[in-house]
């Protein structure tokens, strides 16, 4: 259950916190089966290892690095979220408002809208100008130090997935190593079939008009799961 004052949470920062939360689970259960992982070539002696072995350990010991510093990237992002003051927390919601009614309005311009109910076609707004004044103000110093700092609370997700990646290539290298052609052909063409569906969740279009498309598809097929 979420005390009082984490249920009263503006939407944005209770959104970032379930996500968070979530990515720092994930990286965790990723983390625990890389070290389940390991145990298949971690333990060979140094006469028995090749240097597809050590490139295997190395795959698998990178990946599991990676996991772990993402899940403990994902729990400190949450924690700092956690310890915003209540006019930080309404400055982080007013702050994504407005990039989301920017984002909104740029989407809008590239790719307007055919409103098919009134047999008409919506016409795009004309941009407004949107300059943060008091970011306009900082200095290069200033501005390399806060893009650093924004990028360590949100560079989790890159990291858990060649976190992931580390201990896919890991396993078909030893799988090409150690087991029968046969074998490794077999597991690379189900790594190679599954790869444009992994793209195609990361990949997936910014157009507003693909993304209703993909959400009506979705309507569709949700009995299908």
């Amino acid at each position: 259950m979420l005390s009082d004052a984490e249920s009263s949470n503006p939407p944005h920062i209770e959104g970032l916190l379930r996500r968070f939360s979530s990515l720092a689970i994930g990286a965790t259960f990723l983390a625990g089966t890389q070290a389940q992982v390991l145990s298949v070539s971690i333990g060979l002696t140094g006469a028995d290892e090749t240097a597809a072995i050590r490139a295997t350990n190395a795959l698998f010991l990178s990946g599991l690095i990676l996991d772990l510093m993402a899940a403990f990237l994902s729990y400190l992002t949450s924690r700092w979220l956690q310890m915003l003051s209540n006019d930080e927390k309404d400055q982080l919601e007013k702050s994504f408002n407005k990039q989301q009614k920017i984002a909104l309005q740029r989407m809008e311009r590239q790719s307007p809208l055919v409103d098919i109910e009134n047999g008409g076609r919506d016409e795009p707004k004309s941009p407004q100008p949107t300059v943060d004044l008091e970011l306009d103000h900082n200095g290069w110093n200033d501005k390399l130090v806060e893009i650093c700092f924004s990028t360590s609370l949100l560079v989790s997700m890159p990291i858990l997935a060649i976190g992931a990646l580390c201990m896919i290539i890991g396993l078909i290298v030893y799988t090409w190593s150690q087991h029968p052609t046969v074998v490794a052909t077999v597991v690379t063409c189900i790594f190679a079939v599954n790869l444009p569906f992994l793209a195609g969740v990361i990949l997936i279009s910014r157009k507003r008009e693909r993304r209703k498309a993909i959400i009506r598809r979705l309507s569709t097929m949700q009995g299908s799961w």
